[in-house]
């Protein structure tokens, strides 16, 4: 471990099936479960889950109130299941673990569960076991174990769990990670973490110097939005933190965004090389009612860059966004979602788009498909178009 100052769905589903039955090898076997009766991982909540080129990798999740391990990849236009080797965990991680697709390799992170802790018919904790991590190798279809850096060793609560969050991963393959122990969100705490898994290097990044309200990748940078909490919930003053993942380098400070009045701290995506916030309630300007506002800057911080008011979000209730590779889609709970076109900076809607629901993770790009866990579908997904 290294700690310095270093950051890095017709025909087309039919395309997209045939695409991952071959590097499969194929239909259903043994070692698959039919679509017609959602079982094994995808019948669970909260599996970790993430896109590959050979189909949605998914890690674990709970079954009542027990947490399973075992690992899986499902072809996301039919739902069939390939069991994959066993994930070399002591006992199964808690649900809600982390899984990245670094271009060539999967990466798995989470909490132990040293016991399970029932909290009622449905729903269960985890007594907190530490840290754990992995990496699957499609191409060797074997896992490897990863060590967890002492100082996240050292700073385990056996009381209070690690909140472990995917914040991108960088175009070659660094995975960013946010790693910070339930309680503890405050500025001066250092919360970043970047793995490498060619290597299998961990680096401890500088703190932002803020209280971190969101963070997301841009390209090969970490970008952090943070606000200035209100009355009654509301927030100001805006403000964009970057760091270059690619070099030693230090925390830069973006433009500022001062005019509006947010109801709660705005929730940020990232593109390529820009960053936008958004939220449901906002008030943009003198006497302005309150509407789903949207400001869109780049994370250059060498290119001057100020924050653009984008046009009104429509009827989608922001709830969880997604880069797609090619575009930053926004997803209200419960139904609609919208992109952005960049070549005229309008949302545009996405109308097969996915159903989201507050309780579930947001969807999963596979190739040009979003595909949403959902156990009440036939096969357990919901699969929709990623391009306009």
């Amino acid at each position: 471990m290294t700690t310095r100052n270093h950051l890095g769905r017709a025909a087309l589903r039919a395309v997209v099936a045939m695409v991952v039955l071959a590097t499969c090898g194929g239909g259903p076997t043994d070692g698959e479960t039919a679509a017609s009766d959602v079982g094994g991982i995808l019948g669970r909540r909260f599996p970790a889950a993430v896109g590959t080129p050979a189909g949605l990798f998914l890690y674990g999740g709970s079954e009542g109130v027990d947490p399973l391990g075992g690992a899986a990849l499902v072809d996301p236009v039919t739902g069939a299941e390939a069991a994959l080797p066993e994930p070399p965990f002591e006992v199964p991680l808690a649900a809600h673990s982390v899984a990245a697709h670094s271009g060539t390799q999967v990466f798995v992170l989470g909490e132990l569960c040293a016991a399970t802790v029932e909290i009622d018919d449905t729903t269960s904790g985890c007594e907190p076991g530490g840290l754990a991590a992995a990496v699957y190798s499609p191409a060797e279809q074997s896992w490897r174990s990863v060590g967890i850096p002492e100082e996240l060793v050292a700073a385990t609560d056996r009381e209070r769990p690690w909140v472990s969050q995917l914040r991108g991963v960088t175009d070659d393959g660094l995975i960013v990670l946010d790693l910070i122990l339930e309680g503890d969100r405050a500025g001066g705490q250092a919360p970043f973490w970047t793995f490498d898994p060619a290597t299998d290097e961990w680096i401890h990044l500088d703190d932002p110097g803020v209280v971190v309200d969101d963070a997301c990748v841009a390209g090969d940078r970490l970008v952090v939005n943070s606000s200035v909490p209100g009355q009654n919930l509301v927030a100001t003053d805006v403000s964009l933190s970057v760091l270059s993942l690619d070099d030693d380098a230090e925390w830069e400070q973006g433009p500022a965004l001062d005019e509006v009045i947010w109801s709660y701290a705005p929730k940020m995506g990232c593109g390529a090389d820009f960053a936008v916030v958004y939220e449901s309630e906002a008030q943009v300007g003198e006497d302005a009612e309150l509407r789903a506002a949207s400001f869109l800057t780049g994370t250059d911080p060498a290119v001057a860059s100020d924050w653009m008011p984008l046009p009104d979000l429509g009827p989608t209730l922001p709830g969880v966004d997604v880069w797609t590779g090619q575009r930053l889609a926004i997803f209200g709970f419960g139904g609609g979602a919208v992109a952005l076109d960049r070549t005229t900076d309008e949302w545009v809607p996405l109308a097969d788009a996915p159903s989201v629901t507050a309780d579930l993770d947001p969807p999963v790009v596979v190739g040009d498909l979003l595909v949403t866990l959902d156990p009440a579908s036939p096969n357990g997904l919901d699969v929709g178009d990623a391009t306009l």
